[in-house]
């Protein structure tokens, strides 16, 4: 807009009188100037009124059409307090003003309310008024779910390309626009905003969770008249996640937002309830929100908002995000971490952003931890430099075999990490012998590692697990106990087809809290141990004895412990949530069955 504020001013004195029908004596004076420009109209005789011109190019004719309407319909079909459109000479609320310096600006005058925001409470007063705020949410979503859809409302969509502008062309511009971020802090926020768009289309767009919505609905757009709260500023209103409108809420505040959030929630139910799924999602609501703000900000840096804001809003919303992010983070526990397989689970997990505690029965695991987290620097660094300590890896000396020492064990995982969504039964133990050579105290080594450990590692997780109606279980079985043995292993495929059995029945058992549990059934894997077994047999050419095992494999290659990881990373995701109860090979082909055709 080429006018200023002040150069308009003389333009709406001449122009309301011919507008609107209004007493002929009058003061006009500037109240505000922040998106739009409001005015202040005074009479002799008559309450005052706010003439609004509305910003160019935020909003067409309809849009601007499509506020008031709603507003008409929120003051005729709810008694939450907000200020009354007035119609025209021509009987539209909307008016198209000629300004002197040759502009046509849309412009619509409300009732002016008395009394003053309620951005500046604190303590006791700040939380009975976000109940209150809460209250009054609930009734304007219960008017946007319940209202005729056959009377259109034409307004722009928070929805995710707009909340954070991928394409440049967000609502409010991008969050990748705001100065002063280090590589850090975007690496942080981009990696959120990838986490909410998938939070988001899981949520879904379904008409209790989607609709007219405030947008703006903050104590600044509160007007509290004698214990009146009346709402204000419809500007950002539009069709968006309802729960959107308590990130709006809650966007100022770094301090009690547990508190804050529990009495707008408390305010709320007393209209309307909320499912389980919206409360989870609320801090990542309130994280949207200020992540949308950052675009804001970076599009009106000159002004007093962003100046007090500017210092601390950004390391806030960093911390913020960094938080949700761990929050939001799969922790994994993976048993016979300390090398081999188990190390090589670790590392894909690892890779996927999952937290990790390890778990060996020798000091030899908290080698391996400083080897993960030197591999995760490397690799990672999305959430910090120090990504390893961001995302937490920690290894646990364990007997897996000892009950009790499990016990402990898993208490401090969930002391140090919070909760447990993974566990990866991987620690075994293999012995050859010949089956009458075979001792007892052989056979209960294979039995108390292989499923005894097993057995007490899911009974110990299994109760977090049911209570957060959560949980990926997988078990490391082996081609041995399925499909083929070879001599000498008779106490080993014992207890690997014990826990193809064991993992049926943990499945259908917990199916029902949302648990999978399923096996993983490994080949010819090249872990240390084949590798010192092979310069046992030929300290010359250990190469040549793997060389030979390849051969027996279809695919001509041994398995690395990598690659059980990746099958193990996508077992323990929500895209296999329908898969449970099974086995799954993984040999390059090795179980194929042998086929002959007859005269070749």
């Amino acid at each position: 807009m080429k006018d200023t504020p002040q150069s308009l001013l003389e333009d709406v004195k001449n122009n309301i009188i011919l507008l609107y029908d209004v007493e002929p004596d009058y003061i006009v004076s500037l109240l505000k100037y922040s998106e739009n420009i409001i005015y202040k109209v005074e009479f002799k005789s008559s309450q005052p009124v706010v003439f609004r011109i509305h910003r160019p190019g935020y909003h067409n004719i309809e849009e601007l059409e499509g506020e008031i309407r709603w507003m008409y319909e929120l003051h005729k079909s709810t008694d939450v307090e907000l200020p009354v459109v007035y119609r025209g000479r021509d009987g539209g609320f909307l008016q198209k003003m000629h300004t002197s310096s040759g502009e046509d600006v849309y412009c619509s005058v409300i009732s002016f309310l008395n009394g003053s925001p309620l951005g500046e409470l604190e303590g006791e007063s700040l939380l009975k008024g976000m109940q209150e705020l809460g209250r009054i949410t609930a009734k304007l979503h219960i008017q946007s779910i319940s209202r005729d859809k056959t009377i259109p409302i034409k307004r722009f969509s928070w929805d995710i390309n707009n909340l954070f502008g991928d394409n440049g062309d967000g609502i409010w511009g991008s969050w990748r626009d705001y100065k002063g971020m280090t590589s850090g802090d975007y690496r942080i926020i981009e990696k959120c905003t990838e986490d909410i768009k998938k939070e988001l289309n899981h949520y879904g767009r379904d008409d209790d969770r989607y609709g007219l919505i405030h947008a703006d609905l903050h104590f600044y757009n509160v007007i509290n008249d004698n214990g009146k709260n009346q709402i204000i500023d419809f500007d950002d209103c539009g069709y968006g996640f309802y729960m959107y409108d308590i990130g709006c809420a809650l966007v100022t505040y770094s301090q009690d937002l547990e508190e804050l959030e529990n009495a707008w929630i408390k305010g709320y139910e007393t209209i309307r309830k909320l499912s389980s799924e919206d409360k989870r999602l609320i801090p990542m609501f309130v994280l949207t929100r200020r992540i949308t703000r950052l675009a804001w900000l970076s599009t009106h840096s000159d002004s007093d908002t962003a100046k007090m804001v500017e210092k601390d809003y950004l390391k806030v919303t960093v911390d913020m995000a960094r938080e949700w992010l761990l929050n939001n983070t799969k922790v994994a526990i993976v048993t016979g971490a300390a090398s081999g397989i188990g190390y090589g689970i670790a590392k894909k997990l690892c890779e996927a952003g999952c937290r990790i505690a390890l778990i060996g029965r020798s000091e030899s695991v908290y080698e391996a931890e400083d080897k993960l987290k030197r591999y995760a620097d490397a690799v990672g660094s999305q959430y910090s430099t120090g990504y390893s300590d961001s995302i937490g890896i920690k290894a646990y000396q364990c007997d897996i075999t000892r009950k009790y020492f499990v016990i402990d064990t898993i208490e401090s995982i969930i002391k140090d990490f919070g909760k447990i969504d993974i566990l990866i039964n991987n620690a075994g133990v293999a012995k050859i012998n010949a089956f009458e050579e075979t001792e007892d105290e052989q056979l209960d080594m294979h039995i108390d590692t292989n499923i005894k450990g097993t057995w007490n590692m899911t009974k110990a997780v299994i109760t977090y697990m049911k209570k957060r109606n959560y949980g990926r279980i997988i078990n490391m079985s082996s081609v041995t106990g399925l499909y083929e043995c070879d001599k000498g292993y008779s106490a080993y495929a014992t207890t690997k087809a014990a826990l193809i059995g064991f993992t049926k029945a943990v499945a259908a058992e917990y199916a029902e809290y949302g648990i999978t549990c399923n096996a993983v059934c490994p080949g010819f894997i090249l872990t240390p141990n084949v590798l010192r077994s092979a310069t046992t047999t030929n300290p010359d050419n250990p190469q040549e004895v793997i060389d030979k095992i390849a051969g027996a494999v279809p695919v001509n290659i041994l398995g690395t412990p990598e690659q059980i990881g990746s099958l193990l990373v996508f077992l323990s995701g929500d895209d296999a949530d329908y898969i449970t109860g099974t086995d799954i090979v993984i040999d390059g082909g090795n179980m194929i069955p042998e086929t002959s055709v007859m005269g070749l």
